[in-house]
């Protein structure tokens, strides 16, 4: 099996040949951990689905999230909140992998999620999703620097001085 992997800075725009997103449009509004971001705060459904992937050999789902905290970023309400998800069967069938409830990320924050056992397989793709909201007002969210990660070795950033690196990482300098 080989490593393949899904990187996109949203930079200098959405890639339409990996990503089928709603409602999400490239802005600053939310801020941006480099150049844009990929900012949610139209009407209907906010969400945004990678293509399928082989991530049958795991790996990691490598991402920065900010959920609205105020003034053009508008906080979301209690419910309002996001998910990550996965699909096995092309979209039919979403599974939820974790849920960032308001109230919380209210500054971008990089998150590497692993791949669940139950999301590697041959064909996987993945999905950010608002749950619910309040209409172009309100709610805002925003990605930056997704990287699905797939291999059998998952490569850490050197941590800055005073920090300890987990067992079972790949440190490369």
């Amino acid at each position: 099996l080989t490593q393949s992997n899904l990187c996109d800075d949203f930079d200098p725009g959405i890639d339409g040949s990996v990503w089928s997103v709603n409602n999400g449009i490239l802005s600053l509004n939310c801020g941006t951990m480099s150049g844009n971001a990929l900012y949610f705060n139209n009407a209907g459904i906010r969400q945004a689905a990678t293509i399928d992937m082989n991530t049958l050999i795991g790996g990691n789902i490598n991402f920065a999230i900010r959920l609205g905290s105020g003034g053009s970023c508008e906080y979301l309400d209690p419910g309002e909140d996001v998910v990550l998800e996965y699909s096995n069967n092309g979209g039919g069938l979403w599974t939820n992998i974790t849920t960032f409830f308001s109230g919380t990320y209210l500054t971008f924050t990089p998150l590497s999620i692993p791949i669940p056992i139950a999301a590697k397989t041959v064909s996987t793709r993945f999905r950010w999703r608002q749950l619910s909201h309040s209409g172009t007002c309100c709610d805002h969210w925003a990605l930056d620097n997704v990287c699905i990660t797939t291999g059998s070795a998952n490569i850490i950033p050197i941590p800055s001085t005073g920090t300890t690196v987990a067992t079972g990482t790949t440190t490369v300098t």
